[in-house]
């Protein structure tokens, strides 16, 4: 047995009813000090509860004495058996007013926690795998995962809403001050370089001492912290947006002073306007009969410089207080612009940019969309042109914030097809052949493909009837651009273009992130009417028997049953023959068209369209594979041809089929046709984006062969989210031939995981995942090896150096290829099928930018039904994405939209620290 001993070492302090000793001089940890020891001082004694610390011991009761400051004390540290009865007793009291009684009393079982129902009463409650499984995350961010919800910068804050629904909308000042506007920008002039300092030294300046309270000067001298400049055609008001009640501060007059020089007339219509370090520049083209141009006014040095096609012109007296009054002015230096068509035009401040001599402040740099290229201002003073010999108009320009050019460029300012960027500005004019090819940018993007073009990625659209040239750039920002199909957002990947993410969203659509060479987007839809195959609608297009169902669409067409196809012929030199079908179809429906084409004298090419001969949905050889179209109209009608060079000749075809699809929202456009009915159900309680669901041998979606799916051995990547289902092993995706003999790609279901395999590794996660839970699942091949991705975390991979390419190969979802292994209990939404492998940083974005998509309430499209964007801008203060149709205005994080408006925006928006002004 050990015997007493007393320890007193040191002083101690401890306070009147704490529990708390704190030691100077002690050293508790080595004195073979205990919990159940006494600690006596002034008298009194107080078990030990824990030793802490070499300097501090916490009591079992608090101190009952008066204070103690640097005082002495002793520890009786007591023999082992009486410490362990007294911390039992300790615990015991610890425990006291019948705790272990009520929880002797509980019965104990499986899966299930003690808690207290009151003051010493106790039960039981069931804890879940799905319970342990969240309470077992390390951080928040696991469990975050576990749960399926975003970090809180995905959603809405009270903060975004008070802003965004604070916007000022220039409708409303149409009806009252009679603004027709052509461009809107919310000028915060705490974003120059100066934070705005220099409106306090405006003193000497003529607007600052001209009269207040006229009809073009407001009742304040200086310049507002934040500006509302609204620009009409011959008209800029700089509206006051320190005052609520937005006060008219200053007002240019176009017809009496903005006219650039005797020969440039005051009817050029002013088109777009830009401010920054106390600098407004304008735009304006010259279809007033003058020289267009871009005019800049400097508030600082009072001074306003106008440059056009020839060269640029200074005002003789620079008084920006006789602005509104004729004037002459003088030549300047011989720097023009590019064209006198000034579209657009965007300002940034580059590193390293000279201060400029009057003002003290850095010198912007400018940059001009016109009619024949982009014209770049630079900060000291010189002008570099970017130009193309043909499909040069640009009609959009932004800066992006790193000092990035980006551009829009084409032969029509209605197309505007092709956008550029260049990272640097030229050091020299740059003039090319064609801006549809890449040339000196760094990065290319484009809405049509073509491999001339040498593009690094193309965005999706409808190619069809009239909306074949309507997917160019109509509104510009520096990473998105809208046209009047919708919204394209891109996540640049400056090292690798080719390597970026695109995501399309429309009005009934999103297509979440599409990486690089995206060869097929499914599932994607808002609508929440089951998707119902429309089975065969060709009439008699196996041609078994007879040509029923088929016509001669000319009277040189010669029409004839020829072993079970039929044979299209031409009768007279020159004059192909053309067989005629007609189907019916649903306006804004997807479908997709089969048929094989066999050369006789001439080779077999097939007419689409939405009426008798045409060709607007497709004009394509039957080699090209299934033709995916968008109806347009109720009937659609087929074509099949005998063409060739000229003489009499002939084609054969067989086994021509349409069947409705599942849109592809990649820029592939090739839809997956529905067999049977699949379930749309939204993928959480008042989400926009739809779940599938329903899946069986008979319910799937399939695609025929597609040799862009032929990947080989390079990189790939199959993609999307899942509703986890119960039971054994079920399809998720599948790309192999009927015998399942060839090269493949498989993800499946199986053990609580997910297993994915392809034709050189197969990959069995162990990962858990919950059951009736979202989860996303990425399965890629990058350079040569296999990776599986669960919940936008790496999990497994392996070597992989085999050929995915298989010509036998159909993909389907929802099932393996022969029917089996269905998903009967989940769910999916957001898949996808690419030639490139994203980064882990891209999986960790796709996965956090769409996870916010499953939550409950999130909204995902453009409001309303309009896919037409007539406005957008990007928040460089909150990061919110702003973006007008007909229907309001859309307000996205991310891929998310977070808030909308129900007024009509017809032209333009801009936004500054969520202060919103639209019309």
């Amino acid at each position: 047995m050990a015997l007493d001993t007393l320890y007193s070492l040191g002083t101690v302090s401890v306070g009147a009813g704490s529990t708390t000793v704190t030691g100077a001089g002690t050293a508790w940890i080595t004195s073979n000090t205990r919990p159940g020891d006494d600690f006596r001082a002034l008298g009194l004694t107080v078990p030990i509860a824990s030793i802490d610390s070499a300097t501090q011991i916490t009591l079992a009761r608090p101190w009952p004495g008066a204070a103690i400051a640097a005082g002495n004390y002793d520890i009786r540290q007591i023999d082992d058996g009486a410490r362990a009865l007294t911390a039992a007793n300790i615990m015991r009291q610890s425990l006291g007013s019948g705790t272990l009684t009520s929880l002797a009393a509980l019965t104990s079982g499986a899966n299930l926690m003690p808690y207290w129902t009151g003051a010493g009463v106790m039960a039981t409650t069931p804890l879940s795998a799905a319970a342990r499984t969240l309470l077992a995350g390390a951080s928040v961010a696991a469990m975050r995962d576990v749960l399926g919800v975003g970090t809180p910068e995905d959603y809405a804050t009270a903060e975004d809403v008070e802003r965004i629904e604070g916007g000022l909308t220039l409708a409303a000042l149409a009806g009252t001050k009679g603004v027709t506007a052509v461009d809107v920008l919310v000028y915060d002039t705490g974003r120059d370089s100066d934070g705005g300092a220099w409106r306090k030294r405006c003193q000497h300046t003529s607007w600052w001492n001209e009269t207040l309270n006229t009809a073009t000067r407001g009742a304040r001298r200086e310049f507002p912290a934040v500006a509302v400049i609204v620009a009409e055609a011959g008209k800029i008001t700089i509206y006051d947006g320190d005052d609520p009640a937005l006060p008219m501060w200053m007002v240019f007059n176009a017809a009496g002073g903005m006219a650039l020089d005797a020969n440039i007339l005051p009817g050029d219509p002013i088109t777009s306007i830009a401010m920054l370090n106390g600098t407004l520049v304008v735009s304006s083209n010259n279809t007033g009969g003058g020289r267009g141009g871009v005019r800049t006014i400097c508030f600082v040095s009072d001074q306003a410089d106008n440059m056009g096609l020839s060269s640029s012109y200074r005002d003789y007296n620079g008084a920006i207080a006789d602005r509104n009054s004729g004037r002459t002015y003088r030549a300047g230096d011989s720097n023009a612009l590019v064209n006198a068509v000034a579209n657009d035009v965007a300002m940034t401040v580059l590193p390293g940019a000279p201060a400029d001599p009057v003002t003290g402040l850095p010198v912007p740099t400018i940059a001009v969309a016109t009619d024949g290229g982009v014209s770049v201002i630079k900060d000291d003073g010189s002008v570099v042109d970017i130009a193309y010999a043909a499909y040069s108009r640009s009609i959009r320009v932004a800066f992006r914030a790193d000092g990035a050019l980006v551009f829009s460029v084409d032969s029509l300012p209605s197309n505007q097809r092709w956008v550029h960027v260049f990272r640097r500005i030229p050091a020299a004019d740059i003039l090319e052949t064609n801006g549809y090819t890449k040339g000196a940018s760094d990065e290319h993007y484009a809405a049509l493909y073509n491999a001339a073009y040498n593009l690094d990625l193309q965005w999706p659209g409808l190619w069809t009837g009239v909306e074949a040239t309507s997917n160019g750039v109509n509104r510009l920002a520096p990473e998105a651009w809208g046209s009047a199909q919708g919204l394209i957002r891109l996540a640049s990947n400056p090292s690798a273009p080719s390597k970026g993410m695109l995501a399309a969203i429309s009005a009934s659509h999103t297509s979440g992130w599409l990486v690089g060479a995206t060869k097929g987007a499914f599932l994607s839809s808002t609508d929440s009417a089951p998707l119902v195959g429309s089975g065969e609608l060709v009439t008699n297009g196996t041609f078994d028997t007879d040509l029923s169902g088929w016509t001669a669409a000319t009277p040189e067409t010669v029409l004839t049953h020829n072993a079970g196809r039929i044979r299209v012929a031409g009768t007279a030199a020159g004059a192909y023959g053309k067989a005629a079908a007609t189907i019916p179809t649903v306006i804004g429906k997807t479908y997709v068209l089969q048929l094989e084409g066999f050369a006789g004298t001439g080779s077999p090419y097939v007419y689409l369209g939405s009426s008798a001969g045409a060709s607007n949905y497709a004009a394509v050889a039957p080699s090209a594979g299934p033709i995916t179209f968008v109806a347009i109209s109720a009937t659609t009608h087929i074509t099949l041809y005998s063409s060739g060079a000229l003489g009499v000749f002939y084609s054969e075809y067989d086994n021509v089929s349409v069947r409705l699809a599942e849109p592809d929202r990649s820029a592939g456009a090739r839809g997956v046709i529905a067999q049977g009915t699949l379930t749309r159900a939204a993928v959480a309680a008042g989400a926009e984006l739809m779940g599938y669901s329903g899946w069986s041998a008979a319910n799937y979606l399939e695609q025929a062969y597609n040799p862009a799916l032929d990947l080989g051995t390079g990189d790939f990547c199959v993609m999307g989210w899942v509703n986890y289902p119960a039971g054994g092993a079920q399809y998720l995706f599948a790309r192999q031939d009927a015998a399942q003999s060839g090269p493949r790609l498989r993800i499946y279901t199986g053990g609580g995981s997910i297993t994915a395999s392809s034709s050189g590794a197969t990959l069995t996660g162990t990962l858990a995942m919950t059951v009736g839970a979202w989860g996303h699942v990425v399965y890629l091949r990058k350079d040569g090896v296999a990776q599986l991705y669960l919940n936008g975390r790496l999990h497994l991979s392996a070597a992989d150096a085999a050929s995915v390419s298989n010509t036998s190969a159909v993909t389907r979802l929802g099932a393996n290829v022969n029917g089996a292994f269905p998903l009967t209990a989940g769910a999916l939404a957001l898949w996808r099928i690419g030639a490139t492998a994203p980064s882990a940083e891209q999986i960790r974005k796709i996965h956090a930018d769409e996870k916010a998509l499953f939550q409950p309430g999130a909204q995902c499209t453009l409001y309303g039904a309009s896919d037409a964007v007539t406005a957008l801008a990007e928040d460089p203060v909150t990061g919110l994405l702003h973006v007008g149709t007909s229907a309001g205005r859309s307000d996205f994080r991310g891929l998310r939209r977070i808030a909308n408006t129900t007024t009509a925006v017809t032209t333009a928006i801009s936004a500054m620290g969520g202060l919103i002004a639209e019309q």
